[in-house]
């Protein structure tokens, strides 16, 4: 039985992998798309970590997994593939 982190963690990852899916779909119907996302992405991941007010780590994880996926790039690990490119 998962617990409740456990599923807190399935819904990030979830979350994360459809956004890379809708990144992925839209980059190759507007070229540049994925810069353009990632550039707002940033924005938000400062925006949550500098602004909100009370606790915004999973909001942080999310974003950061997100950008993880897309680029490949994850600054304990260094670059890998990114996913489904």
């Amino acid at each position: 039985m998962a617990t409740n982190a456990d599923e807190i963690r399935q819904v990030k990852t979830a979350v994360a992998v459809l956004t890379v899916c809708l990144v992925r779909a839209s980059e190759k119907q507007d070229p540049g798309y994925e810069d353009r996302f990632l550039e707002l992405l940033r924005d938000a991941y400062y925006h949550f970590r500098d602004n909100a007010d009370g606790e915004v780590i999973s909001i942080l994880e999310t974003l950061s997994w997100t950008r993880t996926m897309l680029t490949g790039w994850n600054n304990v690990t260094g670059q890998s593939d990114p996913f489904l490119k």
